[in-house]
């Protein structure tokens, strides 16, 4: 099926609206349950707060970024005192 210019563009601008106007809800949600934490933040603690403790690597994998990604989101959420790290239970050594 073949769009007309005039409904596709139409199309085009109501999705771009829609995009626009659901980033802007995110942002208020997320200031309101957070004050000023950073723009990823609440993305990082929502799964948390969801499902608990977790390895870097996992979170990374439900966020679907790089553990580079996850763990420097994560340091800078553990500078600003959101977040504590700690060593896995399960990695560590011999006590």
């Amino acid at each position: 099926m073949q769009l007309a210019q005039h409904t596709a563009d139409r199309l085009t601008a109501g999705l771009s609206q829609l995009i626009r106007a659901g980033r802007h809800l995110s942002h208020a949600a997320a200031h309101e349950l957070y004050g000023d934490l950073p723009s990823f933040g609440w993305a990082v603690l929502v799964p948390l707060e969801r499902d608990g403790e977790q390895r870097c690597s996992a979170l990374a994998a439900g966020l679907g970024v790089d553990g580079s990604v996850a763990s420097r989101q994560v340091a800078a959420l553990e500078r600003a005192g959101y977040v504590q790290r700690r060593p896995d239970p399960s990695t560590a050594g011999p006590a």
